[in-house]
């Protein structure tokens, strides 16, 4: 049991990682355009960070409700752990904003990202 639940685990926070690089990459041209129109770094980091906390915190909101609301179903399939085990509920959602803050807060390859953000806000497409 110990296995499946860290394999999903695992699935889980890859997935917000994931989503958090697809949603940055989707926004690059404004992002560009912001900074060609002279906003700070500091400031587009803000907004990129906002955006993905705010992503996760719907997610990990919307999932801590149905955990809550499906408790008594789950509760027949659990063996030796509670179906609201505040370690469980604690733990999960703190870990997946851990994830989005690393994501959104220091992008892969971040010099490399800024420049190519800086790039596509002067291209005359």
């Amino acid at each position: 049991m110990t296995i499946f639940s860290s394999i999903g685990l695992v699935l889980v926070t890859l997935g917000v990682y994931s989503v958090l690089a697809y949603t940055t990459a989707r926004r690059t041209q404004e992002i560009g355009i912001r900074l060609a129109l002279g906003a700070k770094g500091s400031d587009v980091l803000g907004l990129v960070i906002r955006m993905g906390l705010r992503l996760v915190g719907i997610g990990v909101g919307l999932g801590l409700i149905a955990s809550l609301a499906l408790g008594r179903v789950i509760a027949t399939q659990l063996w030796g752990v509670s179906a609201y085990d505040p370690w469980t509920l604690t733990c999960v959602p703190v870990l997946l904003v851990i994830t989005g803050l690393m994501r959104a807060g220091f992008p892969r390859g971040a010099r490399r990202t800024w420049i190519r953000w800086w790039r596509c806000g002067m291209s005359r497409d």
